[in-house]
């Protein structure tokens, strides 16, 4: 009891049954003086501390959001995300090829030769806009290289975006329907070419490096490495690839050859140089023969990781034929719960 009263006393506390009495009559004065006191301390927290939060009963309520994030007035449940899973040989992948995005210059030197490598940005954004409206899901070689390694699952219906060269439209035309889209793709740079007319820039190639583009190697000279000595031939991808990771400060794992031309001497090297995968071309010769039925079509595995293939886009094709090249769905895809 002695302990109890002098924590009472030392926290002002009148002990029980003592203590200033207040007079008969003058309790409303106490009160209002009390009152007063409380609202200054009211106002002077007010000033120094944050609001207290106003009780949960008075609060309107705010839906939670839903799957697609849109305001929903109770939980929705996930869907089932389509994924093509991971132990797969060889999945079902288009991988698309761009050089242009853009309009042939009126005085271009080869204006026939640059008409079958370029797309209009009309079509190329009708292009984006099907893939998006039917499902295609936009992904990089370095998501397809962790595929078959065992890291992770592809989209239900994948699709690559890969542009050739690094030129200036790449930038002022492709990267900003892309952004817009928020697709990936996969620049396969001449670095060697940075900065020079009609090319892409070293700030440029930083800037689509941290917006979603894998910056990948094309060379650094864009030369016919089948014709290329063996010194030559390793100086023009080890170059290449320590240029551009120095450039972006990341790594760069990913390779197209120069108009498609390889053969094994040059995918040894490619392998060599430290690439994980390289990119052929349908339309173009492996060396001076035609590329093997493992490098066509839209399948691609790990044992052909240094031939797979592309298809051409030249803006030359209907929407309709556009459609009809990215082949076949995987058949492997299956229905998955989505993380909570």
């Amino acid at each position: 009891m002695e302990r109890v009263s002098q924590v009472r006393a030392a926290r002002g506390v009148p002990p029980e049954g003592g203590g200033r009495q207040v007079p008969r009559g003058g309790w409303r004065r106490s009160a209002g003086l009390t009152l007063g006191l409380l609202l200054g301390l009211l106002l002077v927290s007010c000033g120094g501390q944050p609001a207290t939060p106003t009780p949960a009963a008075s609060r309107p309520s705010v839906p939670p959001p839903s799957w697609k994030g849109n305001p929903s007035p109770g939980p929705v449940p996930m869907q089932p995300v389509p994924v093509i899973p991971t132990g797969q040989a060889q999945v079902h992948v288009p991988i698309l090829m761009y050089h242009y995005v853009g309009r042939v210059p009126p005085n271009d030197t080869n204006p026939q030769l640059r008409a079958g490598l370029t797309v209009s940005p009309e079509a190329f954004q009708q292009q984006v806009q099907w893939l998006q409206a039917n499902g295609y899901h936009a992904i990089d070689a370095q998501q397809l290289d962790r595929y078959f390694e065992g890291i992770g699952n592809l989209p239900g219906r994948p699709v690559m975006l890969t542009f050739d060269d690094g030129n200036a439209d790449l930038y002022t035309t492709a990267y900003p329907i892309l952004r817009q889209a928020h697709l990936r793709a996969v620049a396969y740079i001449v670095s060697g070419f940075l900065g020079a007319g009609g090319r892409v820039t070293a700030a440029q190639v930083q800037e689509m490096s941290r917006n979603g583009i894998e910056i990948g190697s094309h060379t650094f000279n864009h030369e016919d490495l089948t014709r290329e000595p063996p010194a030559r031939l390793q100086m023009e991808l080890d170059r290449s690839r320590q240029t551009l990771q120095q450039l972006i400060g990341d790594s760069v794992t990913d390779f197209a050859y120069p108009a498609g031309r390889y053969n094994p001497a040059v995918q040894a090297a490619v392998a060599q140089a430290g690439y994980t995968s390289a990119m052929a071309s349908d339309a173009s010769p492996s060396g001076n023969a035609p590329p093997p039925a493992a490098t066509t079509g839209t399948a691609h595995g790990w044992s052909d990781r240094y031939a797979w293939s592309r298809m051409e886009v030249n803006g030359q094709e209907s929407i309709s034929q556009f459609a009809a090249s990215l082949g076949p769905v995987d058949p492997t895809v299956q229905q998955m719960e989505p993380q909570a």
